[in-house]
Protein backbone atom coordinates (compact mmCIF):
# COMPACT_ATOMS: atom_id res chain seq x y z
CA UNK A 1 0.00 0.00 0.00
CA UNK A 2 1.37 3.24 -1.24
CA UNK A 3 1.85 5.84 1.06
CA UNK A 4 -0.11 9.29 0.19
CA UNK A 5 2.68 11.62 0.59
CA UNK A 6 5.00 8.83 -1.32
CA UNK A 7 2.50 9.23 -4.17
CA UNK A 8 2.59 12.73 -4.31
CA UNK A 9 6.38 13.26 -4.48
CA UNK A 10 6.56 10.69 -7.31
CA UNK A 11 3.49 12.63 -9.36
CA UNK A 12 5.60 15.84 -8.57
CA UNK A 13 8.71 14.01 -9.82
CA UNK A 14 7.63 13.03 -13.08
CA UNK A 15 5.74 16.46 -13.55
CA UNK A 16 9.52 17.77 -13.19
CA UNK A 17 10.83 14.96 -15.75
CA UNK A 18 8.05 16.23 -18.25
CA UNK A 19 9.28 19.39 -18.49
CA UNK A 20 12.39 18.93 -18.87
CA UNK A 21 11.87 17.09 -21.60
CA UNK A 22 9.68 19.49 -22.78
CA UNK A 23 12.00 21.92 -22.23
CA UNK A 24 15.16 20.19 -23.95
CA UNK A 25 12.66 19.73 -27.17
CA UNK A 26 11.21 23.38 -27.35
CA UNK A 27 13.96 26.30 -27.90
CA UNK A 28 13.23 29.71 -27.77
CA UNK A 29 13.50 31.65 -30.95
CA UNK A 30 17.21 33.38 -30.51
CA UNK A 31 17.82 31.49 -27.32
CA UNK A 32 21.43 29.63 -27.48
CA UNK A 33 21.03 25.38 -28.39
CA UNK A 34 22.02 22.98 -25.08
CA UNK A 35 25.51 22.46 -26.39
CA UNK A 36 26.15 26.34 -27.03
CA UNK A 37 24.67 27.24 -23.15
CA UNK A 38 26.96 24.37 -22.01
CA UNK A 39 29.52 26.05 -23.94
CA UNK A 40 29.21 29.62 -22.45
CA UNK A 41 28.56 28.00 -18.87
CA UNK A 42 31.75 26.20 -18.69
CA UNK A 43 33.90 27.77 -20.76
CA UNK A 44 35.94 31.22 -19.98
CA UNK A 45 35.92 32.25 -23.89
CA UNK A 46 32.36 31.65 -24.18
CA UNK A 47 31.28 33.78 -21.79
CA UNK A 48 33.77 36.46 -23.05
CA UNK A 49 32.09 35.90 -26.42
CA UNK A 50 28.55 36.43 -25.36
CA UNK A 51 29.79 39.52 -23.39
CA UNK A 52 30.92 40.69 -26.55
CA UNK A 53 28.39 40.13 -28.72
CA UNK A 54 25.63 41.88 -26.22
CA UNK A 55 27.91 45.06 -26.30
CA UNK A 56 27.79 44.83 -30.02
CA UNK A 57 24.42 45.12 -29.70
CA UNK A 58 24.31 48.25 -27.00
CA UNK A 59 27.27 50.13 -28.32
CA UNK A 60 26.96 52.84 -31.45
CA UNK A 61 30.36 54.54 -31.33
CA UNK A 62 32.72 53.12 -34.08
CA UNK A 63 35.87 52.90 -32.41
CA UNK A 64 34.47 50.72 -29.71
CA UNK A 65 32.85 48.74 -32.45
CA UNK A 66 36.05 48.23 -33.95
CA UNK A 67 38.05 47.12 -31.05
CA UNK A 68 34.75 44.34 -30.42
CA UNK A 69 35.41 43.24 -33.28
CA UNK A 70 38.65 42.57 -33.44
CA UNK A 71 38.53 40.80 -29.60
CA UNK A 72 35.79 38.21 -31.50
CA UNK A 73 37.87 37.80 -34.30
CA UNK A 74 40.38 36.48 -31.33
CA UNK A 75 37.72 34.27 -29.46
CA UNK A 76 37.93 30.94 -31.23
CA UNK A 77 34.46 29.91 -29.10
CA UNK A 78 31.73 28.32 -30.89
CA UNK A 79 29.56 31.22 -30.30
CA UNK A 80 31.93 33.71 -31.28
CA UNK A 81 32.54 31.66 -34.62
CA UNK A 82 28.65 31.46 -35.64
CA UNK A 83 28.60 35.04 -34.96
CA UNK A 84 31.51 36.21 -37.09
CA UNK A 85 29.71 34.18 -39.89
CA UNK A 86 26.52 35.04 -39.44
CA UNK A 87 27.99 38.80 -40.05
CA UNK A 88 29.72 37.36 -43.33
CA UNK A 89 26.75 35.91 -44.63
CA UNK A 90 24.68 39.33 -44.78
CA UNK A 91 24.79 41.29 -47.68
CA UNK A 92 25.43 44.83 -45.75
CA UNK A 93 25.76 44.83 -41.99
CA UNK A 94 27.39 47.51 -40.34
CA UNK A 95 30.25 45.25 -38.88
CA UNK A 96 31.16 43.21 -42.01
CA UNK A 97 34.24 45.07 -42.72
CA UNK A 98 35.96 45.15 -39.40
CA UNK A 99 34.65 41.01 -39.33
CA UNK A 100 36.80 40.33 -42.84
CA UNK A 101 39.56 42.13 -41.08
CA UNK A 102 39.23 40.53 -37.84
CA UNK A 103 39.57 36.89 -39.28
CA UNK A 104 42.34 38.03 -42.08
CA UNK A 105 44.50 39.49 -38.76
CA UNK A 106 43.31 36.21 -36.64
CA UNK A 107 42.99 33.66 -39.36
CA UNK A 108 40.05 31.05 -38.65
CA UNK A 109 39.94 28.02 -40.37
CA UNK A 110 36.67 27.21 -39.39
CA UNK A 111 35.81 30.39 -41.33
CA UNK A 112 37.88 30.01 -44.69
CA UNK A 113 34.92 28.88 -46.86
CA UNK A 114 32.90 31.54 -46.03
CA UNK A 115 35.55 34.24 -46.40
CA UNK A 116 36.30 32.64 -50.09
CA UNK A 117 32.88 33.33 -50.76
CA UNK A 118 32.80 36.74 -49.96
CA UNK A 119 36.39 36.76 -52.01
CA UNK A 120 34.87 35.53 -55.07
CA UNK A 121 31.93 37.81 -54.62
CA UNK A 122 32.30 40.53 -57.66
CA UNK A 123 29.39 42.35 -56.12
CA UNK A 124 30.18 42.37 -52.83
CA UNK A 125 31.31 45.47 -51.09
CA UNK A 126 34.07 43.89 -49.22
CA UNK A 127 35.19 41.66 -51.38
CA UNK A 128 39.03 43.12 -52.16
CA UNK A 129 39.02 43.17 -47.81
CA UNK A 130 38.60 39.51 -48.20
CA UNK A 131 40.69 39.07 -51.37
CA UNK A 132 43.52 40.75 -49.12
CA UNK A 133 42.41 38.84 -45.11
CA UNK A 134 43.04 35.35 -47.55
CA UNK A 135 46.78 36.46 -48.08
CA UNK A 136 46.78 34.70 -44.17
CA UNK A 137 46.09 31.87 -44.74
CA UNK A 138 49.55 30.87 -45.64
CA UNK A 139 49.30 26.91 -45.13
CA UNK A 140 45.54 26.33 -46.94
CA UNK A 141 46.27 25.13 -50.74
CA UNK A 142 42.33 26.24 -51.17
CA UNK A 143 43.12 30.25 -50.12
CA UNK A 144 46.13 29.87 -52.74
CA UNK A 145 43.88 28.24 -55.57
CA UNK A 146 41.15 30.97 -55.00
CA UNK A 147 43.75 33.70 -55.38
CA UNK A 148 45.80 32.46 -58.47
CA UNK A 149 42.14 32.15 -60.27
CA UNK A 150 41.43 35.85 -59.11
CA UNK A 151 44.58 36.98 -60.37
CA UNK A 152 44.53 35.30 -63.85
CA UNK A 153 40.25 36.10 -64.16
CA UNK A 154 39.81 38.32 -62.03
CA UNK A 155 36.27 40.76 -63.03
CA UNK A 156 38.18 44.30 -61.94
CA UNK A 157 41.47 45.38 -62.11
CA UNK A 158 41.21 45.83 -58.66
CA UNK A 159 40.25 42.45 -57.94
CA UNK A 160 43.22 40.57 -59.76
CA UNK A 161 46.04 43.81 -58.18
CA UNK A 162 44.61 42.39 -54.54
CA UNK A 163 44.85 39.00 -55.38
CA UNK A 164 48.22 38.96 -56.71
CA UNK A 165 49.57 41.09 -52.71
CA UNK A 166 47.37 38.39 -51.50
CA UNK A 167 49.28 35.45 -53.37
CA UNK A 168 52.97 36.69 -53.12
CA UNK A 169 52.33 36.70 -49.17
CA UNK A 170 51.20 32.74 -49.37
CA UNK A 171 53.33 31.07 -51.68
CA UNK A 172 56.89 32.51 -51.94
CA UNK A 173 56.84 31.58 -55.22
CA UNK A 174 57.98 33.69 -58.72
CA UNK A 175 55.46 31.52 -60.67
CA UNK A 176 53.31 33.88 -61.25
CA UNK A 177 55.79 36.69 -61.83
CA UNK A 178 55.39 37.20 -65.36
CA UNK A 179 51.65 37.77 -65.27
CA UNK A 180 52.22 39.98 -62.46
CA UNK A 181 54.93 42.26 -63.97
CA UNK A 182 52.84 42.48 -67.43
CA UNK A 183 49.50 43.66 -65.22
CA UNK A 184 51.46 45.84 -63.21
CA UNK A 185 52.67 47.96 -66.53
CA UNK A 186 49.12 48.44 -67.71
CA UNK A 187 47.78 49.02 -64.02
CA UNK A 188 45.81 52.59 -63.97
CA UNK A 189 45.16 53.38 -59.96
CA UNK A 190 47.46 53.93 -57.74
CA UNK A 191 46.27 50.99 -55.60
CA UNK A 192 46.75 48.65 -57.86
CA UNK A 193 50.35 49.90 -58.28
CA UNK A 194 51.21 49.66 -54.46
CA UNK A 195 49.50 45.84 -54.52
CA UNK A 196 51.83 45.34 -57.75
CA UNK A 197 54.59 46.56 -55.74
CA UNK A 198 54.17 44.56 -53.03
CA UNK A 199 53.07 41.19 -54.95
CA UNK A 200 56.78 41.92 -56.51
CA UNK A 201 58.74 42.59 -53.75
CA UNK A 202 57.75 39.00 -52.46
CA UNK A 203 58.13 37.17 -55.62
CA UNK A 204 61.32 39.06 -57.32
CA UNK A 205 63.34 38.26 -54.75
CA UNK A 206 66.77 40.08 -56.51
CA UNK A 207 64.85 42.99 -57.24
CA UNK A 208 64.50 43.04 -61.18
CA UNK A 209 61.40 45.54 -60.58
CA UNK A 210 63.54 48.04 -59.55
CA UNK A 211 65.47 48.44 -62.86
CA UNK A 212 62.18 50.00 -64.24
CA UNK A 213 62.32 52.74 -61.47
CA UNK A 214 61.77 55.76 -63.46
CA UNK A 215 58.74 53.82 -65.54
CA UNK A 216 56.60 56.12 -64.16
CA UNK A 217 58.12 58.93 -65.65
CA UNK A 218 58.11 57.19 -68.68
CA UNK A 219 54.22 56.82 -68.64
CA UNK A 220 53.59 60.71 -67.78
CA UNK A 221 51.99 59.76 -64.71
CA UNK A 222 51.01 63.08 -62.19
CA UNK A 223 53.15 63.99 -59.43
CA UNK A 224 50.83 62.52 -56.12
CA UNK A 225 51.18 58.94 -58.05
CA UNK A 226 55.12 59.34 -58.41
CA UNK A 227 55.53 60.60 -54.60
CA UNK A 228 53.26 57.73 -53.57
CA UNK A 229 55.23 55.18 -56.21
CA UNK A 230 58.67 56.11 -54.57
CA UNK A 231 57.73 56.17 -51.32
CA UNK A 232 56.33 52.58 -51.47
CA UNK A 233 59.72 51.34 -52.83
CA UNK A 234 61.55 53.27 -50.14
CA UNK A 235 59.31 51.46 -47.46
CA UNK A 236 60.17 48.09 -48.63
CA UNK A 237 63.68 48.79 -48.77
CA UNK A 238 63.38 50.19 -45.65
CA UNK A 239 65.25 53.71 -46.21
CA UNK A 240 65.50 56.07 -43.77
CA UNK A 241 65.36 58.00 -41.12
CA UNK A 242 64.26 60.01 -42.82
CA UNK A 243 61.23 58.44 -44.74
CA UNK A 244 60.99 59.55 -47.98
CA UNK A 245 57.34 60.37 -47.61
CA UNK A 246 58.07 62.75 -44.88
CA UNK A 247 60.38 64.43 -47.58
CA UNK A 248 57.69 64.58 -49.78
CA UNK A 249 55.40 65.87 -46.55
CA UNK A 250 57.86 68.80 -45.90
CA UNK A 251 57.99 69.81 -49.18
CA UNK A 252 54.25 69.89 -50.06
CA UNK A 253 53.74 71.81 -46.79
CA UNK A 254 56.43 73.90 -47.35
CA UNK A 255 56.28 77.67 -48.91
CA UNK A 256 59.61 78.15 -49.60
CA UNK A 257 62.79 76.22 -50.23
CA UNK A 258 63.89 74.81 -47.31
CA UNK A 259 62.24 71.44 -46.96
CA UNK A 260 65.44 69.75 -47.88
CA UNK A 261 67.65 71.34 -45.44
CA UNK A 262 66.77 69.02 -42.79
CA UNK A 263 67.81 65.66 -45.09
CA UNK A 264 70.42 67.42 -46.08
CA UNK A 265 72.44 68.03 -42.59
CA UNK A 266 71.84 64.52 -41.97
CA UNK A 267 73.34 63.62 -44.82
CA UNK A 268 76.54 65.47 -44.92
CA UNK A 269 78.27 61.64 -43.63
CA UNK A 270 78.31 60.94 -47.51
CA UNK A 271 81.07 62.67 -49.43
CA UNK A 272 79.17 63.41 -51.92
CA UNK A 273 76.36 65.56 -50.09
CA UNK A 274 78.89 66.98 -47.76
CA UNK A 275 81.28 68.85 -50.58
CA UNK A 276 78.22 69.89 -51.92
CA UNK A 277 75.90 70.69 -49.60
CA UNK A 278 75.25 74.59 -50.84
CA UNK A 279 75.39 73.28 -54.49
CA UNK A 280 72.50 70.76 -53.46
CA UNK A 281 70.69 73.69 -52.10
CA UNK A 282 71.29 75.88 -55.13
CA UNK A 283 70.34 73.53 -57.62
CA UNK A 284 66.93 72.93 -56.22
CA UNK A 285 66.36 76.69 -55.95
CA UNK A 286 67.07 77.25 -59.47
CA UNK A 287 65.96 73.78 -60.43
CA UNK A 288 69.25 73.09 -62.06
CA UNK A 289 68.07 69.20 -62.75
CA UNK A 290 71.85 68.23 -65.12
CA UNK A 291 73.77 69.49 -62.33
CA UNK A 292 72.12 66.56 -59.75
CA UNK A 293 71.73 64.57 -61.97
CA UNK A 294 75.38 64.55 -62.66
CA UNK A 295 76.50 64.31 -58.86
CA UNK A 296 74.20 61.55 -58.27
CA UNK A 297 75.27 59.30 -61.33
CA UNK A 298 78.88 59.77 -60.51
CA UNK A 299 78.26 58.50 -56.47
CA UNK A 300 76.09 55.89 -58.17
CA UNK A 301 78.45 54.54 -59.87
CA UNK A 302 81.38 54.24 -57.46
CA UNK A 303 79.47 52.59 -55.53
CA UNK A 304 79.19 49.40 -54.95
CA UNK A 305 76.20 46.66 -54.16
CA UNK A 306 77.24 43.73 -56.19
CA UNK A 307 76.64 41.80 -53.15
CA UNK A 308 73.23 42.98 -52.73
CA UNK A 309 70.99 42.13 -55.84
CA UNK A 310 68.04 44.92 -55.05
CA UNK A 311 69.99 47.47 -54.75
CA UNK A 312 72.14 46.52 -57.43
CA UNK A 313 69.17 46.59 -59.77
CA UNK A 314 67.86 49.75 -58.11
CA UNK A 315 71.03 51.63 -59.35
CA UNK A 316 70.89 49.98 -62.37
CA UNK A 317 67.39 52.04 -62.38
CA UNK A 318 68.43 54.97 -61.20
CA UNK A 319 71.54 55.43 -63.70
CA UNK A 320 68.72 55.06 -66.51
CA UNK A 321 68.31 58.79 -65.75
CA UNK A 322 71.33 59.83 -67.88
CA UNK A 323 69.55 58.06 -70.97
CA UNK A 324 65.86 60.17 -70.14
CA UNK A 325 64.90 63.60 -71.30
CA UNK A 326 65.92 66.28 -68.27
CA UNK A 327 62.58 67.65 -69.46
CA UNK A 328 60.96 64.52 -68.64
CA UNK A 329 61.98 65.02 -64.71
CA UNK A 330 60.76 67.88 -62.43
CA UNK A 331 61.31 68.24 -58.32
CA UNK A 332 59.34 65.24 -57.10
CA UNK A 333 61.58 62.89 -58.83
CA UNK A 334 65.14 64.48 -58.30
CA UNK A 335 64.34 64.21 -54.56
CA UNK A 336 63.39 60.42 -55.25
CA UNK A 337 66.97 60.75 -57.17
CA UNK A 338 69.12 62.25 -54.48
CA UNK A 339 66.87 60.20 -51.74
CA UNK A 340 67.52 56.64 -53.58
CA UNK A 341 71.39 57.75 -54.48
CA UNK A 342 72.16 58.59 -50.71
CA UNK A 343 70.80 55.31 -49.29
CA UNK A 344 72.81 53.36 -51.92
CA UNK A 345 76.03 54.91 -51.74
CA UNK A 346 75.80 54.50 -47.88
CA UNK A 347 74.97 50.87 -48.39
Amino acid sequence: MWNPTTLVFIFGFALILVEALVALRIQEIGAYSSQAAAQVVFSRHGIRAVSMIERLERTSDPAKRRMLMLNLGGNLNYLATRELRSILASPFHVDKLEAVRAIGDRPRKSLLDDLIKVAQDDDSYVQLDAIAALGSYRKEEKAKNVLINLLLHGRWASVRSMASKSLARISDSDEYLDVVNELSRSAKHIDEVIDYLVAKRFMDKDGRFFQEFFIFVEQGRSGTFRQTSYSVVASLLRFGPPSLASLYEDRNLSPTKAYLTGFLSEARDLTMIDQNYNDIIQIFAKEQWSMLVDLCLESLRSSDVEADSSLNNLKEGLLKAETMSLESFDVIDMIALLYFTYFISKS
